[in-house]
């Protein structure tokens, strides 16, 4: 797996000395500390927050050399390296915040792909064990740790399966109503870069890269279909469009939406990887359909390309989905810069998504089946999506298949 490149730091802006910071209405809570990382004259340090605090606290994390040493890769979690990543990026905070008590952290540079709460100290405990994390993009709207979770009727769209080589007579016929005059506007299709140019990732045997279909993907979405907890709307082979996707996201009710899918994202070489423009016209999704474009054929009917770029998403309005569930290939992978990762993300997070579900790397494919099989179980149950994911990866840990962290640690949640 290739190291991500870091164009610039994240230098994040500090929260005002003589405020502590809000948690929907209310302070940060006793037990709570809040983590903002980042990155200066080549150190990495943190600034922490507590609600019993007049004034934030800076420490330092390291050199910039110890922590971008750190190998990205799910050999991080296990061993020595492990041990190493938690006494850099834990460690120097640890004493202040209680056995219990809630981490919220904000992160900069090579943390942001770094899943931090999987880590293990020298007493060969996980972090996740000893506290609750929750990675956040914004450090004035801190989500609440709930046990248990009420759906109020909400809905779950859900999208995979997908066909890329679907026929365009087939294509048409679920899609043609969308390109009449009343839905036309939204369905205005971007040309990004050229499909030749695009990578995506490296197409191990069993992992959700490459644009194969994925034969797990299909029997993952009738899973979820078919426990019935909430009122659910597949979108499965042909039907599985671009076209779908723009008009479901846009629901004036509170929904979840799963994705099961690929990615892609063209080599930066020579281009202008820190503009926002650039990078949201060089990565995105494929659905149903996108087999044509990338062989250079020419869509008929109108009919959108199956490729839907970050540019467009981040124009769509998604305003009600309170959780994004990417189960794809490194979804949370990207630029970074000092506003931040730019990419997939960031593209959701504009258009409007609370939570999502992201990948730190090339999952596989059965792996991924089973970990979305298990979050949403225990999210039907009724468990807050927080611990739904703690106890999803807690299954696949003690598994005999799949506890290797290749399998449970890329996973990552981001409020």
């Amino acid at each position: 797996m290739t190291r991500p490149r870091f164009i610039s730091w994240v230098i994040l802006t500090l929260l005002p000395l003589t405020t502590c910071p809000r948690v929907f209405g209310e302070t940060l809570g006793k037990r709570d500390l809040l983590v903002q990382y980042k990155v200066e004259g080549g150190q990495y340090r943190a600034t922490l927050y507590r609600a019993d605090w007049k004034d934030p606290l800076s420490v330092t994390i390291g050199d910039a050399s110890e922590v971008e040493s750190l190998p990205l890769d799910s050999s991080l979690y296990e061993g020595e390296n492990s041990v190493r990543a938690y006494s850099l990026l834990i460690s120097p905070f640890e004493r202040y915040v209680r056995r219990g008590g809630n981490i919220y952290y904000l992160a900069a540079g090579a943390v942001h792909f770094i899943n931090v709460e999987v880590l293990r100290g020298k007493d060969g405990k996980m972090a996740c064990g000893k506290y609750r994390f929750f990675r956040v993009s914004d450090k004035n709207n801190l989500p609440r740790w709930e046990k248990k979770t009420k759906y109020d009727h909400k809905l779950l769209i859900l999208f995979g399966g997908m066909n890329y080589e679907a026929d365009f007579e087939t294509m048409n016929s679920y899609s043609w109503i969308y390109h009449v005059k009343d839905f036309k506007p939204l369905m205005e299709d971007f040309k990004g870069t050229d499909v030749t140019e695009l990578d995506f990732g490296k197409a191990d045997d069993g992992t959700r890269a490459g644009y194969l279909s994925l034969r797990e993907s299909r029997g993952e979405i009738k899973f979820i279909h078919g426990m019935e907890s909430l009122f659910t709307l597949p979108r499965t082979g042909s039907r599985a469009l671009e076209e779908e996707f723009r008009i479901q996201v846009r629901s004036n009710e509170p929904y979840y939406l799963h994705l099961s899918t690929h990615t892609f994202s063209s080599h930066m070489e020579g281009g202008h990887p820190q503009d926002r423009d650039w990078v949201y016209s060089h990565c995105g999704l494929l659905f149903s359909g996108a087999g044509h474009t990338l062989r250079g054929e020419s869509m008929p009917y109108g009919l959108n390309d199956g490729l839907l770029y970050a540019k467009e998403i981040s124009q769509m309005k998604m305003g009600n989905c309170e959780l994004l569930v990417l189960a794809a290939c490194n979804t949370a992978l990207g630029t970074v810069t000092q506003d931040g990762v730019i990419g997939l993300q960031s593209a959701f997070k504009q258009a409007g998504v609370r939570t999502l579900v992201m990948t730190l790397w090339s999952v596989n494919d059965k792996a991924t089946s089973e970990f979305m099989k298990r979050f949403y179980k225990y999210l039907f149950d009724g468990y807050h999506k927080h611990l739904a994911l703690e106890k999803a990866r807690a299954d696949l840990m003690r598994s005999e298949d799949y506890n290797d962290p290749l399998y449970w640690a890329p996973f990552i949640m981001l409020d």
